[in-house]
């Protein structure tokens, strides 16, 4: 499959939609979000909570495939150029979407819907822009990802939970694990010794 175009921010034509999104972890729990702007007027903003375990890229991804998957029902004039450019502050997503190696379920689910926004006459462009930019598509996108991080209702829109969180996890638990059998053999040996004296 195609991996999608990256530009810089002076590379973006004008008149396009754009699509700005982020995450938000706030006390243990994920939010993402995007807005999409056109001429600078809102045409859609949507939040959503994914589970806690899962990662900010995760939430940045969600983000990026919901917005995506909304562009076809936007109401745009017969004239209108199909070109949308997502904005993003994360590089991990950006650098996974350009690589052919990575066929996670979250990247793999992006690439299929820009090939179908493709095959409709859409042209989908990527851009990377810093966080924390004042910009006001972002802030707003920055907003609704503090909001669905910190509202408790609403269903989780994504829990698995990435491989890497899995193997950390498991590190820490056996790391625990030996350090209690650590502990509870040196005191063992220091009451056996004390014993022997």
């Amino acid at each position: 499959m195609e991996v999608p175009l990256i530009r810089a921010p002076t590379e973006i034509p004008n008149n396009v939609i754009i699509i700005f999104t982020d995450a938000n972890k706030i006390g243990g729990n994920l939010g993402a979000a995007a807005a999409i702007i056109k001429d600078e007027i809102v045409l859609h903003q949507s939040k959503y909570r994914l589970h806690e375990r899962c990662s900010n890229n995760q939430a940045e991804q969600v983000a990026i495939l919901k917005a995506l998957e909304h562009i076809q029902n936007l109401q745009l004039t017969e004239d209108a150029g199909k070109i949308v450019a997502v904005s993003t502050d994360s590089k991990v997503t950006l650098d996974t979407l350009q690589n052919r190696n990575n066929n996670c379920i979250l990247i793999g689910n992006i690439r299929k819907e820009i090939k179908r926004l493709e095959d409709q006459q859409w042209t989908v462009l990527f851009n990377w822009v810093k966080a924390l930019v004042e910009i006001e598509g972002n802030e707003m996108a920055d907003r609704l990802a503090k909001k669905a991080a910190t509202d408790d209702i609403g269903e989780l829109v994504y829990d698995k939970v990435p491989r890497e969180t899995t193997i950390t996890e498991g590190k820490e638990i056996e790391m625990t694990k030996w350090q209690e059998q650590w502990t509870g053999s040196t005191k063992e040996q220091s009451v056996n010794y004390s014993f022997h004296t």
